[in-house]
């Protein structure tokens, strides 16, 4: 209650109506989901572990087997640590996601530069063996790609769940086009993969 030159003004005000946290009209990227099944990143990663393996011994790094069963490990723990859906954050779940993601690029890419060196230098590879390593190394490249995207796009896979974030770092044709999709359309790790 205020007073206002002499006379006695109530004031009064309604509190802001809430909002559902899970608003139905909201399109699913944009709100809280259950989050998106663990299995097909896991897939892809050993899928590019396994595309390591054959490449010739000139075209991976020195100890052969340590970035893939570092790899393996990491991949190991992330799936123990949350098997099924991707929704919960934690500080060391996105740590050991970076650097999964991080072991496969710079694995790949040392694989590439070795492909390239031996390329410059000469060195004696059939025509099979060079365009096999060339396309292990590219599809090996686009998985890469494909969780960098995955893992970065707003927060990641755990932070993409919460709907936390409202402006998303890849814009998808279903995010423009709502009316186009179906409302609990989200982007999952396939989309990212064709992507990259």
């Amino acid at each position: 209650m205020r007073r206002r030159r002499g006379r006695k003004v109530n004031i009064v005000t309604s509190p802001p109506a809430e909002q559902p946290a899970d608003d139905p009209a909201e399109p699913a990227w944009r709100r809280r989901t259950e989050g998106e099944h663990r299995w097909p990143q896991a897939l892809a990663v050993v899928v590019a572990i396994g595309l390591q393996l054959p490449l010739p011994d000139q075209m991976v790094p020195q100890q052969r087997y340590l970035l893939p069963v570092a790899e393996l490990v990491l991949l190991a723990g992330l799936v123990v640590a949350n098997p099924f859906r991707l929704n919960r954050e934690s500080a060391v779940l996105r740590a050991g996601g970076l650097l999964l993601t991080g072991l496969i690029g710079l694995s790949n890419g040392w694989s590439a530069v070795l492909l390239v060196d031996a390329l410059v230098r000469g060195r004696s590879f059939t025509p099979t063996e060079l365009l096999t390593a060339g396309a292990t190394i590219w599809l090996t490249n686009a998985i890469a790609f494909a969780l960098i995207y995955w893992e970065l796009d707003r927060g990641g896979p755990a932070a993409r769940a919460a709907g936390g974030r409202d402006y998303p770092d890849f814009v998808f044709a279903q995010m423009q086009s709502p009316e186009l999709a179906d409302p609990d359309w989200e982007p999952t790790f396939v989309d990212y993969f064709y992507i990259s």
